[in-house]
């Protein structure tokens, strides 16, 4: 049964198109080193890997390359395994502690306000900032640039 089983595998690494073997399967990404918390992954630090069996993992784990590239790790990455999505976020556009610029908008009027991130925040995500002249905490949402807007009811 083993030696048939390899068999089959060194026919299809031998004489069938690459990628033909494992289509169903498909791929998976694997780190080449250990990626620790906090370091944001390029493309020399992956390399894709054809399924030759179906995964037992319960956890879904990064498939595509452009899935990853440029984020960031949230927990160590060993080489060779599988990298789970949740292990990964988008790279932070403003840092806790960092003076920002607040954009408060209400039906037309516009108050910019200078503030302070209280976390480390990602473009899109919603966060709160404190205001260093008056100490009031805001809510307000990131922008690709690195300043803030928050809607005033």
């Amino acid at each position: 049964m083993r030696l048939s089983a390899l068999a089959v595998l060194g026919f299809c690494l031998a004489f069938v198109p690459t990628g033909s073997c494992a289509s169903s399967l498909g791929n998976a990404i694997v780190t080449k080193a250990t990626v620790y918390p906090g370091q944001r992954l390029t493309a020399g630090d992956l390399t894709v890997v054809a399924l030759v069996k179906a995964p037992t993992i319960r956890y879904r784990f990064v498939s595509e390359l452009d899935q990853v590239v440029g984020l960031v790790a949230t927990r160590t990455l060993l080489p060779g395994r599988f990298i789970p999505l949740k292990s990964l976020r988008m790279a932070p556009v403003l840092k806790a502690g960092r003076r920002t610029r607040m954009e408060l908008r209400s039906k037309g009027l516009a108050i910019g306000v200078t503030v302070v991130a209280l976390s480390d925040l990602s473009s899109g995500q919603r966060g709160q900032f404190r205001n260093p002249a008056s100490g009031k905490i805001l809510t307000g949402v990131v922008r690709a640039d690195g300043s803030v807007t928050a809607d005033v009811n």
